[in-house]
């Protein structure tokens, strides 16, 4: 008779995972190394890349500027060659515009002196005669206001009633037989337009009367604004 002999069975809680590493150290540092160059050529190749694309985007965009810059150089030559057919006409406005600032410059300071004289010569009462009228204008370069201060000085030196520096002043000479028609004409001379701060710097004796001198000073009111752009 034959005995089958059976291995004792176990508790399966007492079987345990035994494990080793048994690789020799130097295989293991030379996985290790071949992990960190991978690592390393991933990055460069990832920084290469990086490069190539902003280099690729910096030429297009610096050709796409190119491309505009001809555009606009093309096109500024077709605007001149448009213009070449006009030159006669530009020309003739560019010196249009420049006799008008010519003029607006050397006629700054145009008054209707005639119809000034006019009135200069009406207001003479009877027994007095103008014997001269002397103009002194202010260069138009110098001019001003002076931002409504009534204390500006004028060209007579009183204080400017209006605030606005004059454009300049009058010198009339005269004589007369009595000296009521000097204050007279005075008084008329201050009441005409643009005409202001009358005095009577001067009164000579005469035999037959007297010789006076008045200065009055003119208003920017008496500008005539011919060729001038704006107007007080």
């Amino acid at each position: 008779m034959t005995t089958i002999m059976t291995p004792p069975i176990h508790d399966a809680s007492r079987l345990y995972a035994l494990g080793a590493n048994l690789l020799p150290p130097e295989i293991e540092q030379q996985r290790q190394f071949v992990r960190i160059r991978l690592i390393v050529l991933a990055s460069i190749g990832t920084v290469i890349v990086l490069l190539a694309a902003w280099f690729a985007l910096a030429k297009w965009e610096t050709s796409r500027q190119d491309s505009k810059l001809a555009d606009a150089e093309t096109e500024a030559i077709v605007l001149r060659q448009q213009q070449r057919q006009y030159s006669e006409l530009i020309t003739a406005q560019t010196q249009s515009t420049k006799i008008g600032n010519q003029l607006s410059t050397l006629l700054a300071t145009d008054v209707t002196w005639s119809t000034l004289l006019t009135k200069l010569r009406a207001a003479t009462p009877t027994g007095l005669d103008l014997t001269g009228i002397t103009v002194t204008l202010t260069d138009p370069t110098t001019q001003g206001t002076t931002g409504g201060n009534s204390t500006a000085t004028t060209a007579s030196g009183l204080p400017s009633k209006d605030g606005k520096t004059p454009i300049g002043s009058l010198t009339i000479t005269g004589s007369s037989t009595s000296k009521p028609a000097i204050a007279t004409y005075a008084d008329a001379v201050g009441k005409l337009p643009g005409v202001g701060n009358v005095m009577l710097s001067g009164v000579t004796a005469q035999d037959d009367g007297s010789d006076f001198t008045l200065r009055v000073d003119l208003s920017p009111s008496l500008l005539s604004h011919h060729y001038s752009t704006t107007k007080n």
